[in-house]
C-alpha cells in the first residue's frame, strides 16, 4: 500500500518528514516550553487506554476509560473541549492524522494536483502532505493563537511550505474544501455546512466518522434537529443534504474507506 501511494509523489516536491522526524520535531518544540514529550505508544494510551483498540471501540467502553482523552469527553456529557487548546493536543492531530487521516490527504493532493486547497480544520500534518502529492498551495483553518498554530507556524517557516493558517470566517469563495474527520465534531452538522457553504466553493472533499467514539466526536448528531447514532444513517442524509444543494455526488475509493466527493453543478 505505501508503495502504491508513495509513487504518486509530486517529483518537483522534495521535502520529506517521515512519522518520526515529527515526532521528534513535536518533543523538541515542547522541550522548548518545557514540556515532557510523548513516546508513540504513550499517544495511544492517552486517546484510548491500556490495550485498546481503537477499531473495536464502542460508547459504553470509552465511558469507561474515565482517563483518557475519549472517556473525559463522553463523560463530561460531550462539553469537555479544554484539550482543543492544551499542547498535548499536538499528539493527538498526530496520532489522528497517522492512524486514520494518513490515506485521504494523498488522493485528494493528486486529485487537486496544482490547486489550492482549504483544509477545514485541519493540521499541519495533512497540509503537508496535500503538498507533497500535488497540491499548490494549502490554506488551514483553524483558531486563533493556539498552541499547534505555534507549531504550525515553526514548521511553516522552518521548511518553507506553501502553507497558510486562516480563520474559519475567511474561506476564499470558489475554493476547494477539504474536511477529513471534521462535521462529526460539529453536535448540529447542518448548521456547519451551511456555515461552509456561504463561501460557495465549488468543490468539496468530505471522509467522516459519524457517530465513532472518539475526543470531540458527538454522539448522536443532528441533522436538521434529527438525531442520528449510527454512521450509515447520518453519512446518507448528510449526502442527500449536499446534493440537495446542486451538489454533484462523486465516490472516491482508495485502498482505505471511501472519500466522497463534491463538485458544484455548474446550474446552481
Amino acid at each position: 500500500m505505501g508503495k502504491k501511494i508513495n509513487k504518486w509523489i509530486d517529483s518537483n516536491f522534495n521535502i520529506r518528514i517521515s512519522k518520526k522526524i515529527w515526532l521528534n520535531l513535536i518533543n523538541n518544540w515542547m522541550a522548548k516550553y518545557n514540556k515532557k514529550g510523548i513516546l508513540n505508544n504513550e499517544i495511544a494510551k492517552k486517546i484510548w487506554g491500556t490495550n485498546c483498540s481503537f477499531k473495536k471501540m464502542d460508547l459504553n467502553t470509552v465511558k469507561k476509560l474515565k482517563n483518557t482523552y475519549a472517556g473525559k469527553w463522553f463523560n463530561s456529557n460531550q462539553n469537555w473541549v479544554e484539550l482543543y487548546f492544551k499542547n498535548e493536543y499536538l499528539y493527538v492531530l498526530y496520532f489522528d492524522y497517522f492512524s486514520t487521516s494518513r490515506h485521504t490527504y494523498p488522493v485528494v493532493g493528486v486529485y487537486e494536483k496544482g490547486n489550492i486547497v482549504v483544509d477545514v480544520g485541519g493540521s499541519i500534518f495533512g497540509a503537508y502532505n496535500l503538498l507533497k502529492y500535488g497540491a499548490k498551495k494549502v490554506l488551514i483553518t483553524n483558531y486563533d493563537n493556539s498552541f499547534q498554530n505555534k507549531f504550525n507556524n515553526f514548521i511553516i517557516k522552518k521548511f518553507k511550505l506553501n502553507i497558510k493558517i486562516i480563520l474559519n470566517n475567511k474561506i476564499p469563495h470558489n475554493s476547494i474544501l477539504l474536511c477529513s474527520e471534521y462535521f462529526e465534531h460539529f453536535k448540529n452538522v447542518d448548521i456547519e455546512l451551511n456555515r461552509l457553504l456561504q463561501f460557495k466553493p465549488k468543490r468539496i472533499y468530505v471522509k467522516n466518522s459519524f457517530c465513532f467514539p472518539a475526543y470531540g466526536h458527538y454522539i448522536p448528531i443532528k441533522i436538521k434537529k434529527i438525531e442520528y447514532y449510527d454512521s450509515k444513517s447520518a453519512q446518507k442524509i448528510f449526502q442527500n443534504l449536499l446534493i440537495s444543494r446542486g451538489y454533484n455526488l462523486t465516490k472516491i475509493d482508495r485502498f482505505f474507506g471511501k472519500i466522497e466527493r463534491y463538485d458544484k453543478l455548474l446550474n446552481n
